[in-house]
C-alpha cells in the first residue's frame, strides 16, 4: 500500500528543487510580442483616426483575455511537467506520465462501453505496477454529435474521466461487467448473464454480468467486492470494470484528471490526494487480480 504523505512530500521537494534550478521564461517569444505589437498599434490608430473609440475598449478587452489564456495555457503545460511528472514517478519509478501521450480508439472500444461519434485522449500513464503488471492509462473523452432540421450541429459529452487497461497474467475465457447499479427496472431487462452477488450492499452499489458466472465468482472475491464498495463511497463517482481475454480495464466518471486548479497552489495536498486515490485504488485492485489469477486455476 502506497503512503501518499510521504509521495507528497518528496513531490514538493522535486518540485521547489525544479524552481531553483529552472531558468525564467519570456511569457512571449519575440516574434509573437512583435505581432501582437503591430496589432495594437494598428488598432489604436484607425480607433484614434476614426474616433470609434469603443474599438479600443474592444480590442484591450480581447488583448487581456488572450493573454490570460495564454498564461492559463503554459501555467498548466508547466504543472503537469513538474508536479504531475514528480507524482507519477514517486508513486511508482516504473511508470511514466506522458503529457500529450493517449490510448487508441481501439483499445477504448475493446471494453465494450455505450456508443460515441467523437473520441479524443491525453495525459497517459504507462509502465509496470511495481515492475509486474502493465498498465496504460490516459483521460479519455467522448461525445455524441445532432444535427437539427435547421442543419446546426452539437456535441454533448457521454464520457469524461481516467480510463486504464492492465494485461492479466494469463488470458480467461470470460467476459466480466461490473457497471453501477440501474435500479429495479434496469434488473428486470438485464438478460441472462446478470450475476446475483452474495453481498446485498454490493448488490445495491453495482450490476455484475458475466459469460461465465463460476469463473466470474472466483475473481469478485469479499475482498475485492469490499475495496470496490469502499472506493465507490469514498470518491462517490461512478466506475465501471470489465475483464475480457488477458485485460482489465478501468473507467472513471470524475472528469480531466491532472489539471491544474486555476485558484489553487500547484501543491494543494487535496488535489493530489485526490489524484492518489485513483491512482491508487486501479493499482490496487489491478495487482490483486493480477495475482489471484495467477496464483488460481481460474
Amino acid at each position: 500500500m502506497k503512503d501518499f504523505n510521504e509521495i507528497y512530500q518528496k513531490v514538493c521537494l522535486d518540485v521547489n528543487s525544479s524552481k531553483s534550478s529552472r531558468k525564467s521564461e519570456k511569457f512571449l517569444s519575440p516574434k509573437a510580442a512583435i505581432i501582437f505589437m503591430i496589432i495594437g498599434a494598428l488598432i489604436i490608430f484607425t480607433s484614434v483616426m476614426t474616433n470609434m473609440y469603443f474599438l479600443l475598449i474592444i480590442a484591450l478587452f480581447m488583448f487581456g483575455f488572450v493573454f490570460l489564456l495564454i498564461n492559463l495555457s503554459k501555467k498548466n503545460k508547466e504543472y503537469k511537467e513538474t508536479v504531475i511528472k514528480s507524482f507519477v514517478h514517486n508513486f511508482d519509478n516504473n511508470l511514466e506520465y506522458n503529457l500529450y501521450g493517449s490510448i487508441t480508439r481501439q483499445m477504448y472500444n475493446y471494453a465494450e462501453f455505450e456508443g460515441y461519434d467523437t473520441f479524443s485522449s491525453e495525459d497517459s500513464i504507462q509502465g509496470n505496477l511495481d515492475g509486474i503488471v502493465p498498465i496504460n492509462m490516459s483521460n479519455v473523452r467522448t461525445e455524441i454529435r445532432s444535427t437539427d432540421s435547421d442543419g446546426n450541429t452539437t456535441y454533448t459529452t457521454v464520457f469524461s474521466g481516467l480510463f486504464a487497461e492492465i494485461t492479466l497474467s494469463k488470458p480467461l475465457n470470460l467476459n466480466l461487467f461490473v457497471h453501477s447499479d440501474k435500479g429495479l427496472f434496469g434488473k428486470m431487462f438485464s438478460g441472462a448473464d446478470k450475476l446475483n452477488m452474495d453481498s446485498q450492499e454490493f448488490e445495491k452499489i453495482f450490476d455484475v454480468r458475466a459469460s461465465d458466472k463460476i469463473k466470474a465468482m472466483q475473481i469478485l472475491t469479499s475482498d475485492v467486492m469490499a475495496d470496490l464498495i469502499d472506493f465507490k463511497n469514498n470518491t462517490k463517482n461512478r466506475f465501471e470494470i470489465t475483464i475480457k481475454g488477458n485485460k482489465l480495464y478501468f473507467r472513471y466518471h470524475c472528469g480531466d484528471l491532472f489539471e491544474r486548479a486555476i485558484f489553487k497552489d500547484n501543491l494543494d495536498f487535496k488535489t493530489l490526494e485526490s489524484y492518489f486515490k485513483y491512482l491508487n485504488f486501479t493499482c490496487e485492485v489491478s495487482k490483486k487480480l493480477y495475482n489471484l489469477i495467477n496464483e488460481t486455476d481460474i
